[in-house]
């Protein structure tokens, strides 16, 4: 979860549901003000993986977030 670290203090809050190479679990990602928590989302039918991010002004744009978050080929 290093993508955290690296995450602007313009962005407050950042919620999602992802899954890691490693496992077949989708997580519950949640962050706030730097500060961040994962649980195993308890819905296995629930297909969508995504990420919201809630923050001010228009530095980082979406491109730098989703630049900063690594993703595993699917599969």
């Amino acid at each position: 979860m290093r993508f955290v670290g690296s995450l602007p203090s313009s962005v407050f809050r950042a919620k999602g549901l992802i899954e890691f190479a490693d496992t077949e679990e989708t997580m519950l990602f949640q962050y706030v003000c730097g500060r961040f928590e994962l649980s195993v989302f308890p819905n296995p039918k629930v297909r969508d993986r995504f990420l919201t991010f809630i923050g001010s002004g228009n530095e980082p744009s979406i491109q730098d977030l989703l630049e900063a978050v690594p993703v595993a080929p699917a599969g």
